[in-house]
């Protein structure tokens, strides 16, 4: 009997930590999809110029993540640099290929800039 409460406890102590880890991820990922929607939104229409395209190995509902260096160019003239990680529709990733320019959303807030991709990829995610 002490031998299947110690496998019990193994068990629970190998699923336990792996269940948390999912939870927190998920609840990561969810944070950065409502603040790119409140980005896209309630940002500023702006262009960005891709400087450097990379994907990586993430997918979401099959769809690939993109890290992302951009010379953004607001309507005003003033230019900036940046990066953004975002998650594409694998068809429109050549849209986002190095030298392509692209629509994007910014958003100023206590002297920072965040910026998002319009196009970014929710799938049906209800936010």
């Amino acid at each position: 009997m002490d031998f299947i409460i110690a496998g019990i406890v193994v068990v629970l102590s190998l699923i336990v930590p792996a269940a948390v880890r999912m939870i927190r991820q998920r609840n990561t990922f969810i944070q950065e999809i409502r603040k790119t929607k409140h980005i896209l939104t309630n940002g500023t229409p702006a262009s960005a110029v891709v400087t450097a395209f990379t994907q990586s190995s993430v997918q979401v509902d099959d769809q690939p993540e993109v890290f992302l260096e951009l010379a953004v160019t607001m309507e005003s003239g003033e230019t900036f640099r940046t990066e953004l990680t975002t998650v594409v529709v694998r068809d429109q990733l050549p849209q986002f290929q190095q030298g392509r320019t692209i629509a994007v959303k910014v958003l100023e807030r206590s002297n920072q800039r965040e910026v998002a991709a319009e196009g970014a990829y929710f799938a049906g995610l209800k936010i």
